[in-house]
């Protein structure tokens, strides 16, 4: 399954989705929410997954970061490729 074929799906099961799949809200940041979902087969045991609202085409997408970082606003800043202390709105919301 592609990744634009997962999108698709999480679309349209909307606000469901989140909980369709087990998921618990750890926190929520400036920029996303991060949840968490256990995943007993899994090698890591649990997935960390962050919500983010594209707002130029108003997607939601479920992007997967490391389980090691609690941080909703650090695990937005890792999917970029940046620090957070890079990020001038979050460090002044933070």
């Amino acid at each position: 399954m592609t990744a634009e074929v997962r999108r698709i799906i999480q679309e349209r099961m909307g606000e469901r989705f989140p909980k369709l799949i087990g998921s618990k809200l750890i926190e929520k940041g400036t920029k996303c929410e991060l949840y968490e979902i256990k995943l007993p087969k899994d090698p890591e045991v649990k997935a960390h997954y962050i919500k983010v609202n594209d707002t130029s085409t108003k997607r939601v997408y479920w992007l997967r970061t490391p389980p090691a970082i609690m941080n909703a606003n650090e695990s937005w800043c890792w999917t970029l490729g940046i620090k957070v202390e890079n990020i001038r709105d979050i460090k002044q919301e933070a």
